[in-house]
């Protein structure tokens, strides 16, 4: 063949040939691998307690329960890898994990209860996984509140919850227990609580000062889970699905100022309101749920002491009593000049309680429930003294007669927001010194020609004239 002719023959055939049998050969993706793989290959090491399997191409995490040490890691990076799903169980026993990095894969969905043990999670990172919108779940960074909503709304952590027993015997309270030791407050929110057996063997628990159970699963509240935790001024109870609160749960919380209630919206069934309580509003409660009790009980518990009264103020408010029973056990009573016993669960006075209270000057018995029934006649008769008395907001529908004739020194009565239908003739004969009667809030009484106003001045007069024996 001439060199012409051969020229002529190539050129044909390079001018028919398809590009692809010439081009060079283009790169094929490379396969995925399982972790079971990685590790039968001794690719697989960790470093203290971080696992890194990111950028291994990995697309099944088949395997990952069966590498040494496991257990004890609390870091464990997955970026860059061919990921598109978890396999159910497969972080279970993992409960000291506290950062998940997911980042860069091709996840579509996450199975329920996937972090079922991952009770110490504080980071989930699944970034740049963009078929997960499909199911809802944003690829970002997850932590905190955002940590916690993902987790409860998409039933990704145990769907029953924990207890604190639990969360103890797996080390994920470790830090926070440090911490507490440092600062007196112990956080245990968002980490899907349903029983608080086992607060009380928390070392150091009694010094507590302020604790948060917010955004967990409690529905109810162990009678005395809070014993012993007389120190603590706050409690966070916010974002739970609390149903009620037992009698006397916050017996022992003496110097308790802020209780979060808030969203936990069952509550309102059962008379509570689901607020944050503090003030006025917080002692309400207290009173509310307390446990009726007798002063001799609250002298055996600790809770008051005989020297109550030194001062010369003896305050007993708020404390749900419904006995005075060893009232006159405390020191110093003639030395008392005011007795505060209001916001109680009084239903009666014993005849001669007041014995021995010689100077007294002032004595409210606001809000308890007080009847006519029981107050006996002489009850006021040892306070010669006395220029206050407050009864109101209790139960009284009539006073009995002669009740007050003691009181020639009273100077301000207080019978408003009580129920009173009729005031007997000569009720404030002795009451010579009398400056103010308050009767409101007692509609019924003007079906006897009272009205329920403040007396004072021509009023008082005019009304003092009127009931004259």
């Amino acid at each position: 063949m001439n060199k012409k002719l051969f020229l002529t023959l190539a050129l044909f055939c390079a001018s028919t040939l398809t590009p692809s049998l010439w081009a060079e050969p283009q790169q094929q993706a490379p396969q995925g691998v399982s972790v079971a793989q990685l590790l039968q290959q001794n690719l697989i090491n960790i470093q203290g307690n971080t696992l890194d399997l990111s950028n291994k191409n990995i697309n099944d995490l088949t395997g990952l329960k069966n590498i040494p040490g496991i257990k004890d890691i609390e870091i464990l990076q997955l970026s860059n890898n061919q990921l598109t799903t978890l396999p159910a169980g497969i972080f279970n026993g993992l409960d000291k994990l506290q950062i998940l990095i997911l980042a860069n894969n091709n996840l579509t969905t996450l199975p329920k209860e996937i972090f079922k043990d991952l009770n110490n999670l504080r980071q989930l990172q699944l970034i740049n996984n963009p078929n997960l919108s499909k199911m809802g779940i944003k690829d970002i960074l997850y932590k905190g509140k955002e940590l916690h909503a993902l987790l409860n709304h998409y039933d990704l952590l145990n769907h029953d919850g924990v207890s604190i027993t639990k969360l103890f015997q797996q080390g994920a309270l470790d830090q926070e227990i440090k911490d507490m030791e440092m600062y007196a407050f112990l956080d245990l929110s968002n980490r899907n609580i349903n029983n608080l057996t086992g607060l009380q063997n928390i070392p150091g628990i009694k010094s507590l000062k302020i604790l948060a159970l917010n955004n967990n699963k409690l529905t109810s509240l162990p009678t005395g889970i809070f014993n012993g935790l007389d120190k603590l001024e706050t409690l966070l109870l916010a974002n739970n699905q609390l149903t009620t609160l037992p009698k006397g749960i916050f017996n022992s919380l003496n110097k308790l100022q802020k209780l979060a209630l808030n969203n936990n919206q069952a509550l309102p069934k059962a008379g509570i309101k689901d607020i944050v309580y503090e003030g006025p509003a917080l002692q309400g409660l207290l009173n509310q749920l307390s446990q009726s009790s007798s002063i001799a009980q609250l002298l055996q518990q600790g809770k008051i002491s005989t020297e109550e009264g030194a001062s010369g103020m003896l305050d007993l408010s708020y404390k749900n009593i419904k006995d005075l029973t060893g009232l006159q056990d405390l020191r110093g009573l003639d030395k008392v000049t005011t007795l505060m016993l209001q916001n109680n669960a009084l239903t009666m006075l014993p005849e001669g309680i007041f014995n021995g209270f010689n100077n007294l000057e002032s004595l409210a018995m606001a809000n308890n429930q007080l009847t006519a029934a029981g107050l006996p006649v002489e009850i006021f008769g040892a306070l010669g003294k006395l220029q206050m008395l407050s009864l109101l907001g209790n139960k009284l529908t009539t006073l009995p007669a002669g009740i007050f004739k003691s009181l020639n020194n009273l100077t301000m009565l207080f019978l408003n927001n009580n129920q009173l239908t009729t005031l007997p003739k000569g009720i404030f004969d002795n009451l010579t010194n009398l400056k103010k009667v308050d009767l409101t809030n007692n509609p019924d009484l003007a079906k006897a020609g009272i009205k329920d106003i403040v007396y004072e001045g021509p009023a008082l007069q005019g009304l003092l004239t009127r009931l004259h024996s």
